[in-house]
């Protein structure tokens, strides 16, 4: 490969790395890289639980809760942003839209904890093109946790007027 090549594939793969984004009501939410996922459609969700090696599960991730109907067979290139600082959901949500990106759902976060399974053990990663609402209508958005010696697949309570931890990094897919 030309000399030339290689420093702009560099330039390119520092700049995917690192993108500052700017949010107009004063977020700025790091993107640390991005990692291509298959989504498989043939699987069923127990599949795809299983194919990501989890040591536990929330009993209501089930295919009742979640239909894979919802499922779309392709590749997708999850990206990870986060705010570091304290949010909500809904600024979350209208970030993604200023920066043309939309939040990831639970199937593509269960190919990324198949495809990368360390990346959990960093920091929660949250799903929130999913969400659950059990029958008191509490909203749970599906998360990966983990640390050196488990990896979990848990549903978080979108408490109202709650919000998350400076760490979470969230899914999500520019458009």
């Amino acid at each position: 490969m030309p000399k030339e090549d290689f420093v702009m594939q560099k330039a390119i793969f520092f700049i995917v790395v690192l993108i500052q984004v700017s949010c107009g009501n004063g977020l700025t939410a790091t993107v640390d890289s991005e990692y291509m996922v298959n989504v498989d459609c043939t699987k069923t969700l127990e599949e795809m639980i299983d194919a990501g090696n989890f040591t536990s599960v929330d009993p209501n991730i089930t295919s009742t809760n979640f239909p894979t109907n919802e499922v779309e067979c392709r590749d997708v290139p999850i990206a990870l942003f986060n705010f570091h600082e304290w949010v909500t959901t809904d600024e979350v949500l209208d970030e993604f839209d200023e920066v043309h990106a939309r939040a990831a759902k639970l199937f593509e976060i269960l190919a990324l904890a198949a495809k990368h399974p360390d990346l959990q053990r960093k920091s929660y990663i949250i799903a929130l093109g999913t969400k659950w609402i059990d029958s008191d209508k509490s909203v749970y958005y599906p998360v990966l946790v983990g640390d050196q010696e488990r990896r979990e697949l848990i549903l978080v309570w979108d408490e109202p007027g709650g919000g998350w931890f400076k760490t979470n990094r969230f899914a999500g897919e520019y458009e």
